[in-house]
């Protein structure tokens, strides 16, 4: 509370706003409000439709969410992270109510992204917490979203991880610090992405090549690992051809060789075996193991139509 007192004393002392939200607040106050028509529109549309109320805890949670907007933009590192965490609570609480749930989202979107960059990495932390809770039950609205503004940030964030494994021979993050759990919840938001966002085979292609260094078997934990191997499995749902050639090149031999021609044939017919470039071969060791293991995985795998 006091953190909170000081910040709106700040703000009265400054004489304005602040300069963080009003940019980002007007960036979405077109797109907002022609979001609102459109629900008006169809509200319309489909007047014998009832609206059913909002419970009690669920009124409560909107409104304490809406007006605590402001503290997504605080200086303080510490009030940032706890706002994430209530929004984060609030979205579970209100993800039977995404007509209330989503236009909030949609205003407060650019916040969520601004904490994603955030450079004290425990806010980066709780933002992609909330992503994943969003991800969970907001899926279908954040897709394109999640595609163009999530994406992008969590790529650099697996980038900076794979940098400093490779310079250690054991894992150098114990399983409680913010950079394994970090890694940990992109990965599962991953998997929610990958099972229920479309997209294209050249993103789920990035976010495979994204996370391959996490299936080393010996610099990482084996609980991402066991990660790695389900967003492997859930990418391969959607664009089986492209992940079963990712995961064959990470092999100790990408080697297949063609089947038995019979013998009345044998003269006609010609059959080169199947071999991975050698560009395209990783070459690593640490693979091995798992990438047979995602392997056979994938052949007992169900791909959805």
């Amino acid at each position: 509370m006091e953190e909170i007192g000081k910040f709106f004393m700040d703000q009265r002392k400054a004489g304005k706003q602040d300069k963080d939200l009003l940019e980002l607040m007007a960036q979405t106050e077109k797109a907002g409000k022609g979001m609102m028509d459109d629900d008006k529109e169809n509200d319309d549309d489909h007047p014998t439709d009832e609206v059913i109320p909002l419970s009690n805890m669920e009124d409560l949670t909107l409104k304490i969410m809406t007006k605590s907007i402001h503290f997504l933009t605080s200086p303080s590192g510490q009030l940032k992270a706890q706002m994430l965490q209530l929004f984060t609570s609030g979205t579970r609480i209100l993800a039977a109510r995404t007509d209330k749930l989503d236009p909030l989202i949609h205003q407060v979107w650019p916040l969520i992204m601004h904490r994603l960059d955030d450079p004290t990495h425990y806010v980066a932390y709780y933002a992609a917490e909330l992503v994943q809770a969003l991800t969970e039950t907001s899926g279908e609205f954040i897709s394109r979203r999640f595609v163009e503004n999530v994406w992008p940030r969590f790529e650099p964030h697996l980038a900076q991880a794979k940098q400093h494994m490779t310079t250690s021979s054991t894992p150098i993050y114990s399983t409680y610090s913010y950079p394994h759990r970090l890694q940990r919840c992109i990965l599962k938001t991953l998997i929610l992405a990958a099972l229920h966002i479309h997209m294209s085979q050249q993103v789920a292609l990035a976010m495979a090549e994204a996370t391959t260094w996490l299936l080393s078997r010996r610099r990482v934990r084996q609980e991402l690992q066991d990660l790695t191997i389900q967003l492997y499995l859930a990418l391969y749902q959607h664009h089986p051809d492209a992940l079963w050639f990712h995961v064959f090149s990470l092999m100790e031999t990408p080697v297949i060789q063609p089947p038995t021609i019979p013998d009345d044939l044998s003269d006609s017919i010609t059959l080169d075996p199947m071999i991975v470039p050698d560009w395209m071969m990783k070459k690593e060791k640490d693979y091995y193991t798992n990438a047979r293991n995602v392997m056979d995985a994938m052949e007992h795998t169900t791909i959805s139509v």
